[in-house]
């Protein structure tokens, strides 16, 4: 390995031989020669050789030494041109959802998503401060199922900013966003039911103002962060989870969800004690509407089953 160095500098062949032949010279003088002299000459060659192994290993430290490369930042992501290079479907398929309407979740959240100190984001590694839009945009991508290493190379971010945005788009949309079942609006609850008869052949489908089942959302056992963890392990599952009990309109969009029943109560319990099911039991949703279950749920005036 040390010959192979030496050969790779410019000049050091001529060195190396040198320095090898004065050794060999040294060791190789007739028998004739004097031992004082032969000793003398031995040591005069051994100098030299090793002055000039010095200069050797001198041009290889000089070769190896290279300037340290500065840390080199990436461009900053740019939302408009992120939306000039995104079709309208493809928007959609990104983020669950059309421009028009991101835009006007924005505009409820927008205040929320502000960056309350700008200095201090424009000196970490994105370099500038990640506005409104883009972390709206990095919490819908996270909830439509993106990675958070793939998020990081799109929206420039690192990882602790990444989850930082969809936790604060969470609260944002919680705080700004109020879904609520129209059971006391007549107007809103014909367009409702406009929207599923026309869904249906020769619009006979009459009443219909929305959809009900429920989910298991898995997750981690939430450990102490709860009374009882055990609460929400769901054994014919095998795992953790929260239920949810949701009604949609005719175009999947949510209108009433309740996530306060523990994951082992059955769905036709869970919505009867919520309060939208406490309403519909004592009848006060206006006649002829109704909402459309699965088998799971019991037959009454207003939920209609298999």
């Amino acid at each position: 390995r040390v010959v192979e160095r030496l050969w790779s500098v410019d000049g050091c062949p001529a060195i190396l031989i040198t320095s090898m032949r004065t050794e060999a010279s040294a060791w190789n003088d007739s028998d004739d020669d004097d031992e004082d002299c032969r000793r003398q000459r031995r040591l005069h060659d051994l100098a030299a050789a090793m002055q000039q192994r010095r200069r050797i290993a001198v041009l290889l430290h000089q070769q190896q030494r290279q300037p340290q490369q500065s840390h080199r930042k990436s461009a900053a992501f740019d939302w408009n041109q992120h939306m000039l290079r995104l079709t309208p479907d493809e928007f959609r398929a990104r983020y669950r959802l059309d421009a028009d309407a991101f835009y006007k979740l924005l505009q409820l959240v927008a205040a929320d998503l502000e960056i309350t100190d700008k200095v201090r984001a424009c000196t970490k590694r994105e370099g500038s401060a990640v506005c409104p839009a883009t972390r709206l945009a990095v919490c819908l991508r996270f909830l439509a199922g993106g990675q958070v290493l793939d998020l990081k190379l799109i929206y420039q971010m690192s990882r602790f900013s990444i989850y930082a945005c969809v936790w604060k788009g969470i609260s944002a949309i919680n705080k700004r966003l109020h879904i609520k079942f129209p059971i006391d609006d007549i107007a809103a609850l014909e367009e409702l039911e406009r929207d599923f008869r026309a869904k249906s052949p020769y619009g006979v489908w009459a009443g219909q103002v929305g959809c009900i089942d429920g989910v298991h959302f898995s997750m981690l056992n939430p450990g102490a962060a709860v009374d009882n963890p055990k609460r929400y392990f769901v054994a014919r599952k095998n795992e953790c989870a929260i239920l949810c009990i949701a009604i949609c309109d005719a175009k999947r969009r949510f209108t009433y969800y309740d996530m306060n029943k523990a994951p082992t109560t059955h769905d036709s319990m869970a919505w009867a004690s919520s309060p939208l099911g406490v309403k519909f039991a004592n009848g006060e949703l206006p006649q002829p509407f109704f909402i459309n279950g699965d088998a799971a749920f019991s037959l009454s005036n207003s939920l209609i089953t298999p």
